[in-house]
């Protein structure tokens, strides 16, 4: 399993290989669903799978600063979100999937823990 997760490419045309454009991107976009889609399906997580499905990719909402106001006693920035896709097999998505549940029940237990405390003392 390769360490450190997926890597991050930018989706734009390569110009790495003596100054020739590869004409594939990295990703489609998804007008219906309003997001980039992987046209990788090799798994970025272990290597060695590959998606079958696309709700089987994982999705990472990528943030672009839409709007920024600074006036002298306010300052706001406005973020627009788009789910990028990073191609997952279904073997590392049950992975991922059962880690997110444990971690749920952690902290539930966690909180339960320290309620119980609470009132104990």
């Amino acid at each position: 399993m390769r360490k450190g997760g997926p890597s991050i490419n930018s989706g734009f045309p390569s110009t790495s290989s003596g100054g020739k454009q590869n004409p594939k991107p990295m990703h489609i976009i998804n007008e219906r669903l309003k997001r980039l889609e992987p046209q990788e399906t090799k798994c970025a997580y272990c290597g060695v799978d590959h998606s079958k499905n696309m709700e089987d990719n994982c999705f990472i909402p990528l943030f672009k600063e839409q709007d920024r106001t600074n006036v002298i006693v306010y300052r706001s920035v406005k973020f627009k979100k788009i789910p990028v896709g990073i191609p997952r097999c279904q073997s590392c998505m049950n992975i991922h999937e059962s880690a997110a549940n444990k971690a749920k029940l952690y902290a539930w237990g966690i909180a339960l823990g320290v309620v119980v405390f609470c009132i104990a003392v």
